[in-house]
């Protein structure tokens, strides 16, 4: 979940664009009654209500209006998840004001937003050369850095961001996201209560949000989350492949359960039958979602207290209590392990069915090693179509490869005759799974040409996560690799097999 900071307008501004005398006075006066009606509406979280009134300044207003318009009008869609529109407003805002360090910060927040992750960095390196002293410059290279594994050099790009700008919110809840991906949970609920006073009035469902993790950390007081027992820095055990899906024997609590490895998710998660059995405890809730059109559910998060696999303990583990799955789900809620979720880089050997788990792997030999982008979900960068960069999730979880509705709709590439399947996801059913032929995707030296893809709505994941999700890479891209995913070194590494 993102938050952007709400739009702020000077008083005297706002004098001077009611007394302005240049000619025609009523058109600029109903311009500027139109911008403070867009800002109020902003700041009551009416976004669609916002949204319309700066597009009328942009449309009519005077100059010294529309740049401010056109700004708030990027931060508008962002706060819909609008990424694409964002995106446009923001390309558009450029073209206006190229030398404007606000709008080129603007314009690598909604790079960001669309899933252009490299260029969003390009874009703030621009506004820094302009305006060194920028706040929202700093966190936007703590972001890209967090994505990186880099979370200790964030952090000081946040502190930076934090004093030049104390109010804030997406600042203060990107701190608090970097102790937590450092699983420093104090630091991150000292950090988290101070942002509920931050967030825009009328998102009660970002402040519940704040609230519901400020509870979590505080369940872990005086506990390590996610503490790590190795008897040694690495350990390779064997896996079962069952319908396209690497499963490990483990146990929770003390109890035998079969997991899924699923690094296309970002919490490790039980069902609640599981649950329930071994007494898991429940700490306070939060928001998951997946592939289907339902959106965002609320879910209960719990604490194990151990959680083993082969020689690998883990004591106090966040985990996500999942509910049975809706009437007609193919098969029953089961339970998954998240290595990245408690920092574990893994090896996957789809020919000797073994995988390695370590904090730190030893460097393994590659055929093709890709950029790693870790925000929650393992991503690496693809090109479909030769034009269109998109970010995809490397799902161990998952079976196909598929794009989003998103994406598919800027390949523009309606099907002759469209191919529906059955997928359901987190999220419930996705009624408008189709597949989509012909597409030309490239991850690297890695070529697919006139392949067929899955087209799935992965709108509620992107939306709760602040960017566009691409597509995912499951099982049909993997089995032909060993793969390694090194969190340290930001890295995937593929070894044709």
């Amino acid at each position: 979940m993102t938050w952007i900071s709400r739009v702020v307008v000077p008083a005297a501004l706002m004098a001077s664009t009611l007394t302005m005398a240049a000619a025609p006075q009523t058109e600029r006066e109903a311009a500027a009654r139109a911008f403070a009606k867009a800002s109020q509406a902003f700041a009551d979280a009416k976004y669609m209500d916002a949204y319309s009134d700066y597009r009328q300044v942009i449309a009519s207003g005077p100059s010294e209006l529309t740049t401010l318009a056109r700004k708030g009008a990027v931060r508008t869609a962002l706060y819909m998840a609008r990424y694409d529109l964002a995106r446009r407003e923001a390309d558009q805002l450029v073209e206006a004001v190229s030398s404007d360090s606000e709008a080129l910060t603007l314009r690598g927040d909604a790079l960001w937003s669309s899933g252009f992750f490299d260029e969003a960095d390009v874009a703030y390196e621009s506004a820094k050369l302009i305006d060194p002293q920028s706040a929202r410059v700093e966190f936007g290279m703590a972001r890209s850095l967090n994505s990186y594994g880099r979370v200790d050099q964030a952090l000081a790009h946040l502190e930076v961001a934090a004093r030049r700008a104390p109010l804030d919110p997406e600042i203060c809840v990107l701190i608090s996201d970097s102790y937590e991906r450092l699983f420093r949970y104090e630091d991150a609920a000292r950090s988290i209560e101070g942002c509920a006073a931050l967030i825009p009035r009328g998102l009660k469902g970002a402040s519940d949000l704040v609230r519901n993790k400020l509870k979590m950390f505080r369940a872990f007081a005086a506990r390590r989350p996610a503490a790590v027992e190795f008897p040694e820095t690495q350990f390779t055990l064997p896996f079962r492949l069952i319908d396209d899906k690497i499963q490990l024997r483990g146990n929770i609590n003390g109890r035998n359960v079969d997991f899924v490895l699923d690094t296309g998710a970002d919490r490790t998660a039980v069902s609640r039958q599981t649950a329930t059995d071994v007494r898991v405890a429940t700490v306070a809730e939060t928001n998951v979602a997946g592939v289907g059109r339902v959106g965002v559910n609320s879910v209960v998060m719990g604490r194990a207290d151990s959680l083993q696999i082969g020689p690998l303990t883990i004591r106090d583990v966040p985990v996500v209590i999942r509910e049975n799955p809706p009437r007609g789900a193919p098969t029953p809620v089961g339970d998954s392990f998240s290595p990245q979720a408690v920092g574990l880089s893994i090896i996957v050997d789809y020919v000797r069915k073994e995988v390695t788990l370590a904090r730190n792997l030893p460097m393994s030999p590659a055929d093709i090693t890709l950029p790693l982008r870790n925000v929650g979900l393992p991503m690496v960068r693809g090109l479909l179509n030769e034009a269109h960069p998109a970010y995809f999730v490397v799902d161990t979880g998952g079976e196909m490869i598929s794009i989003s509705t998103a994406i598919a709709a800027r390949l523009a590439m309606p099907p002759s005759r469209k191919i529906m399947i059955n997928v359901w996801g987190a999220s419930g059913r996705d009624h408008d799974a189709f597949v989509l032929p012909g597409v030309d995707l490239q991850i690297d030296a890695i070529a697919y040409p006139k392949h067929s893809v899955a087209v799935l709505n992965l709108h509620a994941p992107s939306a709760l996560l602040g960017f566009e999700v691409g597509g995912i890479l499951g099982h049909q891209f993997l089995k032909g690799y060993k793969v390694a995913m090194d969190l340290p070194r930001g890295e995937v590494r593929l070894q044709r097999q």
